[in-house]
């Protein structure tokens, strides 16, 4: 799922997301707004899937212990999601 700014507010593609068993997020802005969306707090992180990626599961919301992975758009590997 490839999620642009200017879907933030589309509904078919967060229906998507909240239906999701796993997620990776590409960008902060992106990630604070699935966050926002799913009603979560936060991530509770268990380790680093690569460098400069996080992962864990949401706490709280609609995705409570769901894993997820997020990356930063502002730096990283070409490669790192490939």
């Amino acid at each position: 799922l490839y999620l642009d700014r200017k879907d933030y507010t589309s509904g078919a593609v967060l229906a998507g997301v909240r239906r999701s068993e796993a997620l990776v997020i590409c960008g902060g802005d992106t990630a604070r707004a699935v966050a926002k969306y799913l009603g979560a707090s936060g991530v509770r992180i268990w380790g680093e899937a690569a460098r400069g990626v996080p992962w864990g599961c949401w706490v709280g919301g609609a995705s409570h212990g769901k894993p997820v992975a997020t990356k930063a758009g502002g730096f990283g590997e070409p490669d790192t999601l490939v």
